[in-house]
């Protein structure tokens, strides 16, 4: 197989070479949305990527390009966000996964970076494993494979929810160029203890982000840690290639 990994920059018989000795791919999903005054519109591209590419690596398979923008309708009152509506996200999605699939790609992987996009990615696989079967279509949100010990799964009342550290800490690692940490600032969720029982609850309580932060962070961008970040990165990347391993392998299912 060639050492390429990006199937934009291939040709179409490089492609089909390539599916002879393997038809995973993996799609990078994020937005173009404000994260804070400190932190670029793609940020929530910059990490399934890099992780997407980490995967790849490990497990010699391709690289479709990013879907970008997401649905990210509570960011508009920022200026430059792009949102999609979450019936345009799916339709996309599905278009996407039928165009790889009808090549002979399977799985097809959805390499998630963005929350908006969680409940649209599910629809559009749910329905997309059904309409392309027996192809395997798969999203996952990538933070979800960060250990705890790193920070993996910390109530975002706690950590925050929005171009906070841990945000602010995989942008720095990996695209610090574009941080400007002198901008950032500290701007936690407020709730009740009774609202802190559903974070899925607390979003459903407003229309948009400027209902409760005035700079766009629901965190605290100030505590970013570049080293704890590319942790993150790395940490998450051999989780993910390990659980798509073992589904590739038929360890927990076919």
């Amino acid at each position: 197989m060639s050492s390429e990994i990006f199937l934009e920059v291939m040709s179409w018989d490089d492609v089909r070479d390539s599916l002879k000795s393997n038809k995973l791919i993996l799609v990078p999903t994020g937005s173009i949305e404000q994260h804070g005054p400190h932190l670029p519109l793609y940020s929530d591209v910059i990490a399934p990527l890099e992780v997407a590419v980490l995967v790849a690596k490990k497990l010699n398979c391709l690289i479709a390009p990013p879907l970008r923008p997401g649905v990210s309708a509570i960011h508009l009152p920022y200026s430059g966000t792009i949102s999609l509506r979450p019936e345009t996200f799916i339709s996309f999605m599905k278009d996407y996964a039928s165009s790889l699939s009808s090549h002979g790609f399977d799985p097809i992987v959805f390499i998630n970076g963005h929350g908006g996009n969680s409940a649209p990615m599910s629809v559009a696989t749910y329905e997309s494993r059904f309409e392309l079967s027996p192809t395997r279509v798969i999203g996952l949100n990538w933070w979800e494979f960060i250990p705890k010990d790193l920070g993996g799964g910390a109530s975002g009342f706690d950590e925050g929810f929005h171009a906070g550290s841990q945000e602010t800490s995989w942008v720095l690692a990996l695209r610090p160029e574009y941080v400007r940490m002198e901008k950032a600032k500290r701007e936690m969720p407020r709730a009740t203890d009774a609202v802190r029982f559903s974070e899925s609850f607390y979003f459903n309580t407003f229309k948009s982000l400027k209902d409760v932060s005035e700079s766009g962070i629901l965190g605290d961008g100030t505590r970013a840690d570049a080293n704890l970040g590319k942790k993150m990165i790395d940490a998450a990347s051999r989780n993910i290639a390990a659980a798509l391993s073992d589904i590739i392998s038929n360890k927990t299912a076919k």
